[in-house]
């Protein structure tokens, strides 16, 4: 990251930065080994302790996997909003979750309101299911699709700090991965038609990555 920002390393940064670029659009636009993708996937370990006596697994991605990953949502941030809208306001819709709260309020104040329903995804990171996640982002954002199979078709490695063993990371998603939190958003929209066929009236304002609120009304 230091020789990417700084111009101490003369032409050395900018070569730097085309190497990556370059990388970025292969690993956007075709299919790569996943066996010569295992440094760029593999993870840090962090067990975070879980009241009242579990462990929380936190896979976080390296400099480079999320200085890639930003640069591919940046270039595709018009093809997520139009995937996720209107469902998920927290994809890349300037002043949605404002809009939602303000939505929200107004529409819980009308007589025929009854109540207001908040679903939120247990440890969505880690209980993502992958094989489902990477069939819906086929059909849901195409333009995607390849660069998150390239990251996420094969268990990652994982590496705990003063330990020599490794962990296969095989579900869920790597904390600060940007694509593969939009890829999530992606399948909690699917599971939003889902609840859609509920025979009342469903207003669907979705405030966090990670949670689903629903206004009711009855027909």
């Amino acid at each position: 990251k230091r020789i990417l920002c700084s111009k101490q390393f003369g032409t050395k940064s900018m070569e730097l930065c085309e190497s990556i670029a370059r990388m970025t659009i292969r690993l956007s636009t075709k299919y790569v080994d996943p066996n010569i993708l295992k440094p760029f996937t593999a993870c840090r370990l962090v067990p975070l302790k879980k009241k009242p006596d579990g462990v929380r697994p936190i896979g976080i991605g390296e400099v480079l996997r999320r200085i890639v990953g930003k640069a591919v949502m940046r270039v595709l941030q018009r093809e997520m909003v139009t995937c996720n809208a209107p469902i998920q306001v927290c994809a890349g819709i300037p002043g949605g979750v404002e809009a939602a709260v303000h939505a929200t309020r107004r529409i819980f104040e009308e007589p025929e309101t009854e109540a207001i329903i908040l679903i939120d995804a247990e440890n969505a990171f880690n209980s993502l299911n992958r094989n489902a996640a990477l069939n819906n982002i086929n059909i849901i954002c195409p333009a995607l699709a390849t660069y998150i199979i390239n990251s996420y078709r094969e268990p990652a490695n994982l590496y705990v700090a003063n330990s020599d063993k490794t962990i296969l990371s095989q579900e869920g998603v790597t904390q600060g991965d940007k694509k593969k939190q939009n890829s999530r958003k992606n399948k909690i929209s699917l599971l939003s038609f889902e609840v859609f066929q509920f025979r009342g009236s469903l207003i669907h304002l979705d405030f966090s990555s990670d949670s689903i609120s629903y206004l009711i009304k009855y027909n």
